[in-house]
């Protein structure tokens, strides 16, 4: 198996990794959980040093931007977006909806597994744009395309056979720009242009071409005109959307205007059953423009709690606020009536008829929507104002923890340092990794936490340990005292001066309130 980032662990089948990672490994435009990918057989996690690297051809003629596809240095951790993430990801994944015509329709293909999380990091690094590779006799060329669906992605392409994987660059129809789960913001424009090079390298020779998920096409012509049209809408979207920028429209303005023009529209494979025209149209602004539109009014907005209460008030109370709202519901304006009624909302999350209200018009907008990401995000609003959230649980997730560096490990950790709590304090602790070898230095500074790859002269202690229990350090399973106690840690000097950091983690609590304080 020779892949881009650590998704299956060898010897067994796992679930793709959670909504976290998608960011950094590709999303799924259809659901489908794949086992390993098979061309021709498989090579094993032990033959990878025979095969990675034995690199028959690379051009010279035009190395890609960005083209190492290290986690490490490419993408941002999934724990720093943490539970979050997780949590949108869970509305746009419907995870929450009950299967049915009313509820969970799919997430513009089929179920996605919900098993458990695994990664393995023994994998195979394709690093050259046009590298080719014979596995087991079977010739790959690869086209890397980073920053396109995501920071590591690949096309590839079987020359002896005429068959093109264009991955999730190119699926059966509009993907995400951004995921409503949210993301760092993709390029549209190097999207649209690796896809031109695919079709530059490629498309003579392809007979069948086929995606990570959705179904094959075959003939060159077919294939050729669709390549064409799936170039032209991401580039489509994206100059349309900064030119009208640089006519001084906003991202939410721009949104409203655009609509794509027949040669998309009249296309199924160009339709925004998953990705969103609107929502694209605001990530290619964000990515050059950031989220702020230039209106100092939106510059420092106050929350949703805080204007809530002043909303009704200036509307002349719940009552009156809860009667204008109806009226729109019953003119069909729900997005108006969402707006208006979430201020109630913010201002008393206990007023029944609001939650009723908004959540009417939650449905209504998800019954409507051809994006099935936005359905279900506005379905699972609505089952949240009805049902109340799901029970909250300390957030974990153990199952990549294996393939993490110890300087990601440490960034994991960093975003639960509790900063109230720290104050004052100042340390530095050195740790002896047996199981891999490494020595390394966590410094806590002005309320942060630091890895430093080496030893440090001045830490007050050095702990011995391996990584798995470092792993159950930060997981919350033992503490450093007790690893040392058991026999797990040894420890040169006080442990007590590693507790200062260990001891001050925050907790992430899963089904937080999103539509609600």
């Amino acid at each position: 198996m020779v892949v881009a980032d650590p998704v299956f662990v060898a010897g067994r089948r796992t679930g793709r990794l959670d909504a976290p990672h998608q960011a950094d490994l590709g999303e799924d435009a259809d659901g489908v959980v794949d086992s390993p990918p098979r061309h021709g057989a498989d090579v094993g996690a032990d033959d990878l040093d025979d095969v990675v690297g034995r690199q028959v051809w690379s051009p010279t003629d035009r190395p890609q931007d960005g083209q190492a596809l290290r986690r490490d240095v490419e993408s941002p951790l999934p724990e720093q977006r943490g539970e979050i993430d997780r949590h949108r990801a869970h509305t746009r994944c419907r995870f929450k909806l009950d299967a049915s015509s009313c509820g969970d329709a799919g997430e513009s293909g089929v179920v996605t597994d919900r098993g458990d999380l695994d990664a393995d990091g023994r994998v195979g690094r394709i690093t050259v744009d046009g590298a080719e590779l014979d596995v087991d006799g079977v010739r790959i060329v690869f086209q890397l395309t980073p920053e396109a669906e995501a920071p590591a992605e690949m096309n590839f392409f079987f020359p002896d056979r005429g068959w093109l994987c264009t991955a999730e660059n190119c699926t059966h129809n509009l993907h995400n720009l951004v995921p409503i789960r949210g993301a760092q913001v993709r390029d549209a424009l190097k999207w649209s242009k690796y896809i031109a090079v695919a079709i530059e390298r490629f498309a003579a020779d392809t007979e069948v071409m086929f995606a990570s998920h959705h179904w094959p096409r075959w003939g060159n012509a077919d294939i050729v005109g669709y390549l064409a049209r799936q170039r032209d809408l991401y580039r489509f979207i994206h100059d349309q959307t900064m030119r009208w920028a640089n006519h001084g429209e906003t991202a939410v303005e721009i949104a409203e205007r655009l609509t794509l023009p027949p040669e998309f529209a009249a296309h199924a494979d160009a339709t925004g059953y998953y990705g969103h025209l609107a929502h694209n149209v605001k990530a290619v602004y964000q990515r050059y423009l950031s989220w702020y539109d230039g209106n100092p009014a939106n510059l420092w907005r106050l929350p949703p709690a805080d204007v809530g209460p002043r909303y009704v008030e200036l509307a002349g109370g719940a009552d009156a606020l809860l009667d204008r709202a109806r009226q729109a519901f019953e003119a069909g304006e729900y997005r108006w009536v969402v707006e208006l009624v979430s201020h109630l909302v913010f201002a008393d999350a206990g007023h029944t008829e609001a939650r009723e209200l908004q959540a009417d018009a939650f449905e209504q907008l998800g019954y409507q929507s051809e994006s099935a990401t936005f359905r279900n995000a506005f379905l699972t609003g609505a089952q949240e104002l009805r049902n109340g959230r799901l029970p909250s649980r300390p957030a974990g997730r153990h199952g990549y923890l294996d393939a993490m560096t110890i300087d990601q490990l440490v960034d994991s950790v960093a975003v639960r340092l509790m900063a109230e709590d720290v104050g004052g304090i100042a340390v530095t602790v050195n740790f002896t990794f047996t199981d891999v070898g490494e020595d390394w230095a966590l410094v806590l500074s002005n309320r942060t936490l630091h890895a430093v790859p080496r030893h440090e002269r001045a830490a007050a202690t050095t702990i011995r340990l391996s990584t798995p229990v470092l792993h159950r350090v930060i997981d919350g399973a033992t503490t450093l005292a007790d690893a040392v106690a058991s026999g797990e840690a040894a420890a040169d000097g006080d442990v007590a001066a590693a507790s200062q950091i260990f001891d001050h983690l925050d907790t992430f609590m899963s089904n937080f309130a999103l539509v609600e304080p």
